[in-house]
């Protein structure tokens, strides 16, 4: 920043009154008046200056602390934001332009990012556990172990994966369910010829064999 200098005043030349020229003409036409002494001048014109640096000393180190603020912020929505893309399989980022253009372009990507997370999470969940129930129930456990998403690859890709396995285990269920009703009908054929109770029969096995196919597959849903 240049020295403060006490500039002569130009004919035709209109000065703002809230300039520093302007100021320092009428300090100076002030100083003529009352006939302040030229070294006294010097020290008040160095003392005014060496505030005025003060000042635009502080101003410049708030706002490079704002600056510093801004790429910090921006750093962590644009690493958030970049995982989320990741995750989701996806690649799009906002253009380019000013720290507080692209923090506030960032922002509501990024929020927008975070549901569409929270919604992918929640399909992969539903379907996550419609297979561990299938899959439990042909295997005879009567309990299910908790389902754990996998977060760091919230694809399609993979989501697509899920729905294939999942589509494949309701079918295996269903010709299991298919082919208990075929040895139901033969056990019941047979007790009828040897005269026995197929009711005692099916019950001795399992008792639910006794419900009809569709009370079987209302309970396996």
């Amino acid at each position: 920043m240049g020295s403060l200098k006490m500039t002569e005043k130009t004919p035709g030349a209109a000065l703002p009154e809230s300039s520093c020229a302007y100021l320092l003409q009428e300090l100076k036409m002030i100083w003529d008046e009352v006939g302040q002494d030229q070294s006294e001048r010097g020290r008040i014109l160095e003392e005014r200056e060496q505030e005025c640096q003060e000042v635009y000393r502080r101003k410049v180190n708030s706002a490079n602390m704002s600056r510093i603020q801004l790429h910090q912020a921006l750093a962590e929505s644009e690493a958030e934001f970049t995982n989320l893309l990741l995750s989701l399989g996806e690649r799009s980022f906002p253009g380019r332009s000013t720290l507080k253009e692209q923090l506030n372009s960032i922002t509501p990507a990024l929020q927008e990012m975070q549901m569409r997370k929270e919604a992918r999470v929640k399909q992969f969940m539903e379907v996550q556990t419609e297979i561990q129930r299938i899959a439990s129930e042909i295997a005879g456990r009567l309990g299910t172990e908790a389902v754990t998403v996998n977060e760091e690859d919230l694809s399609l890709k993979k989501l697509e994966e899920f729905q294939s396995e999942l589509q494949i285990m309701k079918r295996e269920k269903s010709d299991r369910l298919c082919k208990v009703e075929e040895y139901k009908v033969l056990i019941h054929n047979f007790a009828k010829v040897m005269g026995m109770d197929p009711s005692k029969i099916l019950a001795n096995v399992h008792p639910r064999l006794l419900d009809g196919p569709n009370e079987q597959q209302t309970e396996y849903q």
